[in-house]
């Protein structure tokens, strides 16, 4: 069906269920309705709904203006009530076919006018743990500041209504930064608080830092997903320049799904139960202020590099390689996940899923293209002495051909069976190819390509 017919069919539904504009039948199950600017209701029957869903993303699918700012399941929250208010206003009447087309001028112009009016502009918080290397003041990469939650507190607050109405308590309410901060302190227990401050209280108490990061164009779901992304690749972006696995872990914002710190052992011999054993999750926790400091200044280029990257991703359109920097961060995130993944089998297919990203496909002789080049190390040179020795093409193809193919191909199906050797020469040469080419991006001129990585000059 056309975009037309979708339109008809969906209209003439919601006239049959609406006669002289009001809903009069009995739903067999939860109501389904919209109420429109008016004050009267549309109900979407099944067929009504389905009918929404398909010109939804009839609409959504052909206008990229539309798919650039807001996500399919947004829109079709925006398109049910446009349909809903002009329909409660007598605006969409189909009962000749040529009126059809004016039906639609009137939808795409109502749903033009309620993305104008969509607010755009959003600043998003996210806890996190990291380094420390905000304990002195907010760092700043791109896009993206990392501050301390009391640094947080002091710079932000509620409107003066949110304070004045907010549980009925405005006195409570108005030293809530205060008693967030005394609850936060270390030696602060079972401290019971009321008002605006214990929400946030709630939110931030397990994590002693915040990122920031401001987000323009989008509708707020879709900004959200974009910020999340973008200080995302900033955490792992600053482990990868580590180059210590174990920081995949310790950096991490609050959304990420992490291993238990500490786990029990149980498990008994000859029938007799043994005391429970402890396992720990690789995480450091003793980084000092300074040592993190020092080496974030010692890499200053892969630094700088990384916030050009960050804010590529914020504005595209401030970016000669705005694609560049999409596959890059996209093959960090595939590095960053193969890191933090415990099955040794499944961290080698995502790391060397970072180098096929990178590369842009090609199989093994893609990724070994790339990394000869960035390297400048012969595909015939022993890289690793061993035993047995390794040259830079066995290893690629263990990585790839007998690795991640095979592991996702269903060849390997034995867990027992260890990859961690080969895991470890995957995470060797995805985290140098990501910090090479992050660097060599930054002072690209030439014209952005899919394969530009294999190539990229130095």
């Amino acid at each position: 069906m056309s975009l037309n017919e979708h339109l008809k069919a969906l209209i003439d539904e919601l006239d049959r269920t609406h006669p002289q504009g009001f809903y009069t039948a009995q739903p067999k199950t939860l109501p389904n309705f919209v109420t429109a600017h008016n004050g009267h209701q549309r109900h979407f029957t099944d067929a009504a709904e389905g009918t929404l869903h398909l010109l939804a993303n009839t609409l959504h699918g052909n206008d990229k203006k539309i798919s650039a700012i807001i996500g399919i399941k947004e829109f079709s929250g925006l398109l049910k009530q446009s349909i809903a208010d002009l329909h409660a206003d007598g605006e969409l009447s189909v009962a000749q076919a040529a009126e059809v087309v004016d039906a639609r001028k009137r939808l795409e112009v109502d749903i033009q006018r309620n993305l104008a009016n969509m607010p755009v502009e959003f600043t998003h918080y996210f806890p996190a743990w990291t380094l420390g290397m905000e304990a002195d003041h907010p760092f700043t990469l791109g896009p993206v500041t990392i501050m301390t939650r009391e640094h947080w507190l002091d710079t932000v607050n509620f409107s003066p209504g949110a304070i004045a109405n907010f549980l009925s308590s405005p006195s409570v309410n108005a030293i809530w930064k205060d008693s967030v901060k005394q609850a936060l302190k270390p030696l602060a227990k079972n401290v019971e608080l009321e008002g605006l401050a214990k929400p946030i209280f709630s939110a931030i108490y397990r994590y002693p830092s915040i990122l920031k990061i401001t987000i323009n164009g989008y509708e707020r779901n879709l900004s959200r997903k974009i910020a999340e992304i973008v200080c995302k690749s900033a955490l792992d972006g600053i482990s990868l320049l580590f180059g210590v696995r174990e920081l995949f872990f310790q950096q991490t914002l609050n959304t990420e799904r992490l291993p238990p710190v500490i786990s029990k052992v149980l498990f008994e011999t000859n029938g007799y139960l043994w005391l429970p054993g402890t396992t720990v999750a690789p995480v450091i926790r003793h980084l000092d202020y300074q040592s993190v400091s020092d080496h974030l200044s010692k890499n200053g280029a892969p630094l700088a590099a990384l916030a050009r990257i960050l804010t590529a991703l914020v504005d595209p359109s401030a970016s000669p390689h705005p694609n560049l920097a999409r596959r890059w961060s996209t093959a960090l995130d595939w590095m960053a996940e193969g890191n933090r993944e415990s099955n040794s089998a499944v961290a080698l297919a995502k790391i060397a899923t970072s180098l096929d990203v990178l590369s842009c496909g090609g199989k093994f002789s893609g990724i070994l293209e790339m990394l000869v080049h960035l390297t400048n190390v012969s595909p015939s040179t022993v890289v690793v002495k061993g035993p047995p020795p390794s040259t830079l093409k066995t290893i690629v193809k263990n990585i790839y051909d007998s690795g991640r193919s095979q592991i996702l191909h269903g060849t390997h199906f034995d867990r027992l069976k260890s990859f961690e050797l080969w895991k470890s020469h995957a995470a060797s040469l995805a985290s140098e190819a990501l910090i090479e080419t992050a660097v060599r991006l930054s002072k690209f001129t030439g014209l952005e390509q899919d394969k530009t990585f294999r190539t990229i000059p130095s």
